[in-house]
C-alpha cells in the first residue's frame, strides 16, 4: 500500500500538470497581450513568477528542513488557494474591463497572482518533492519518481486538450472572454 504522501504528491502532479499546460503557457501570454497590448507586460508577469520562486525557494527549503516538510507543504497549499482566487479575479476583471485603468488594475492583480504562483511552484518543486522522496523506500525511488513524471506529463496533455476544447467552444476566437475561460 502506498503512503499518503505519495498519493497526495501524485494528485498535486495531476492538478498542476493540467493547470500549467491549460493556461500557463500560450493562453496566459496571449491574455496579457490582449489585456495590455504589450509583449513586455507578459515578460514582467513571467519574471514576477520566477523571481518569487527563486526568492521563496531557500526560505521554504530551510523551513522544511528545520520545522517540518509536511507542514511547510500544507502552508504552501494556502498559497494555491490565494493564487487561484487572485488569478480568477484578474482574469474576470480583465475580460470585463472596458477602460484602460480597469485593464491596468487587472494586469497588476495578475502580476501579484504570478508571484503567488512562484511561491506555489517553489513549494511543489522543493519541500513537496523532498517529502515525496522521503516517503518511499530507496528501492522504489526510480519507479515512483518516474510515475510522478508520467502523471504530470499525461495531465499536461489533458490540459492542452482542455484548453483546445475551450477555444473550440468559443469558435476558435482568442478574445479576452475566451482567454478568461481557458484560464
Amino acid at each position: 500500500m502506498l503512503e499518503h504522501n505519495i498519493v497526495t504528491h501524485w494528485l498535486v502532479k495531476v492538478f498542476s500538470g493540467t493547470a500549467n499546460s491549460a493556461w500557463h503557457g500560450t493562453v496566459l501570454v496571449t491574455f496579457i497581450f490582449a489585456l495590455s497590448g504589450s509583449n513586455a507586460a507578459a515578460g514582467v508577469a513571467e519574471a514576477a513568477q520566477n523571481t518569487a520562486a527563486l526568492a521563496a525557494s531557500l526560505p521554504l527549503g530551510t523551513l522544511a528542513d528545520r520545522w517540518s516538510a509536511a507542514r511547510t507543504v500544507c502552508g504552501g497549499g494556502a498559497f494555491v488557494l490565494v493564487a487561484t482566487a487572485t488569478t480568477s479575479l484578474a482574469a474576470v476583471g480583465g475580460a470585463a474591463a472596458v477602460s484602460e485603468s480597469g485593464r491596468g488594475r487587472a494586469y497588476a492583480l495578475l502580476v501579484v497572482a504570478m508571484a503567488l504562483w512562484g511561491v506555489v511552484n517553489a513549494t511543489i518543486d522543493g519541500p513537496a518533492q523532498a517529502l515525496y522522496a522521503s516517503s518511499m523506500r530507496r528501492a522504489d525511488r526510480t519507479r515512483l519518481m518516474t510515475r510522478a513524471f508520467q502523471l504530470y506529463t499525461m495531465a499536461a496533455v489533458a490540459g492542452r486538450g482542455l484548453s483546445a476544447a475551450v477555444f473550440w467552444a468559443h469558435g476558435d476566437a482568442w478574445s479576452l472572454p475566451a482567454l478568461r475561460d481557458a484560464i
